[in-house]
Formats: structure tokens, sequence, C-alpha cells
């Protein structure tokens, strides 16, 4: 499961093997995969073609359903590319109408622009231990899905998609750019920060007091952080260093909701 940030920095695109849980009444999803990339594709797989309701979660893995609710995860650990989000963290759901899925968007993103050099990972916190990854279950709700933690994290670490698997030592460098949490949408009561991880094992951060909220299917765009922001960091509760004024620019939706997946019931 790979889906991708379009190039427009906002949209999503699906590529083609992407896996889709469809539900058709039971408690494991069907595995369906997508057949195309693009902003709408076609879904192959089998499903109970009698089933009175269809709904259908990504990505595929570990998604489950239990009393009209649906299972799913972020991870803490998210392997990025500049430019676009991590795999397997876009969580969507939609119900099937007509045969047609209109995939509605769970998270939210953060995008932070790194201009600096020597950073081996960048980690989101909320300044009040906020609840932003982790795993959760997803009501429906009409079309508007309500989230509920079931097992939390408090932070989202991001490490470069060249990286060697589980080995932080071996950790490549991320490139300077545009870098996107993705996370549960959250009120930040007292703002969030950002710390980098140095290729010399150092820290460094920089923090928002102020408290912003996010929506699902909303991204928070900052502008790129000047060096001498960053303070040296030893934990993850400091109270000094701030973003510089004008460091955060308008909120915008992202992920247009109305590209259609169709579907092929067998």
């Amino acid at each position: 499961t790979r889906t991708a940030l379009a190039s427009d920095g906002k949209s999503v695109n699906w590529i083609d093997g992407d896996k889709v849980a469809i539900f058709d009444g039971g408690a494991s999803g069907k595995e369906f995969t997508v057949q195309s990339s693009g902003a709408g594709s076609t879904l192959s797989g089998s499903a109970d073609p009698e089933a009175a309701d269809y709904y259908a979660v990504y990505p595929y893995d570990g998604a489950a359903a239990a009393d009209n609710k649906f299972t799913s995860s972020i991870s803490s650990q998210q392997i990025v590319t500049a430019g676009t989000m991590a795999d397997d963290c876009a969580v969507l759901i939609a119900k099937a109408e007509d045969d047609k899925l209109y995939f509605k968007n769970v998270t939210a993103l953060v995008k932070f622009t790194l201009d600096v050099d020597g950073v081996k990972s960048l980690t989101l916190i909320g300044n009040n231990n906020e609840q932003i990854a982790g795993t959760f279950s997803i009501d429906w709700n009409n079309g508007d899905p309500v989230v509920t933690t079931t097992s939390p994290e408090v932070t989202v670490t991001l490490r470069d998609a060249s990286s060697a698997d589980g080995n932080e030592a071996a950790d490549l460098d991320l490139a300077k750019g545009d870098y996107y949490f993705t996370i549960l949408p959250v009120k930040f009561e007292n703002g969030f920060s950002v710390i980098l991880g140095m290729n010399d094992g150092t820290q460094k951060i920089v923090k928002r007091s102020t408290g912003v909220e996010l929506d699902r299917n909303e991204i928070f765009r900052t502008q790129a952080i000047p060096a001498s922001a960053y303070k040296a960091h030893v934990s993850n509760f400091v109270s000094a260093c701030k973003f510089p004024a004008g460091a955060f620019v308008v909120r915008a939706v992202f992920f247009p909701e109305l590209d259609e997946c169709t579907t092929a019931f067998a």
C-alpha cells in the first residue's frame, strides 16, 4: 500500500497495486486491488454479492470491523520521501453507493519544510502530549468519519525512505524539502514542537506555542524555518524556542473526496 501525494501538494493518487479492505458484513475485510494509478481507479476482488452494505478501508493491512466500526492504525515511525507522505498512513474509508466508493479521509497532515542539512529524523509532538498516532476505531457516521483512539501514540517520527529498515544507525540524512507528518485529527491545545535528530547524535527543536486544531482531511503548512530558530534539545518537554513569526500559513483541505473508485464485486 503506497498512495502518493500528488504534485499539487494536497490531493492523493492511487498507485497500481494498492490494497483496500472491503467489508461485506464480516469482521475481516476482503482484499481488493487497485488496478491503475491515478486520482480514480477500479478495485478488483471478491466479496459477498448479496451483502446489504459494503464498506472499504485503506490500507488493507490491519483493517478489521466490529459493531459497525472499523479498526485501523497510523504508525508513529513513518518512512518518507520529500514531497509526499509515508506509505500505509493515509487512512481512508468509504461506503459503496451503486457499486462506487467515494473515499473519506480519516487523517490530517502537518507539512514541515526542512531547510537545514545533517538531519536524520523529524519528530512531531504536541506540547500537551496529544494523541496523534496509534490504533483507533472509525465510525462511518453517515459520511463524516469519527475517530476514537484505542492504543494511542503521542509522537510521529519521519525518517528517510532509503534508510536501512530497523537500523537507526544506518539512517540517511533527510534531503532538504517538504515533509508530511500523517496524524489523527487533533486539537493541539498549546501548539506543537518539531524535534530534529541530527547526524552527530544531538537534537534541535523548534516550537509553536499557539494552539491549532486539525480536522480530518486538513493539512497544516509551515514555511521554511531558518537555522537560527532551532535550539539545542535534550528532552521532549521543553518550553523554550519558538517558530519565528509568520512560519505558518493558512490550512488547506487536502485529498479531494469526489474522485471515485468503481468496484468489481464477484
